[in-house]
């Protein structure tokens, strides 16, 4: 998945979190 698509600290349907970059 792209981070730039996703806005900081959205909740993913996966059950991610996203926060500044991808761990």
């Amino acid at each position: 998945m792209s981070a730039s698509l996703v806005p900081r600290g959205v909740e993913l349907p996966s059950g991610c979190k996203v926060e500044s970059a991808e761990h």
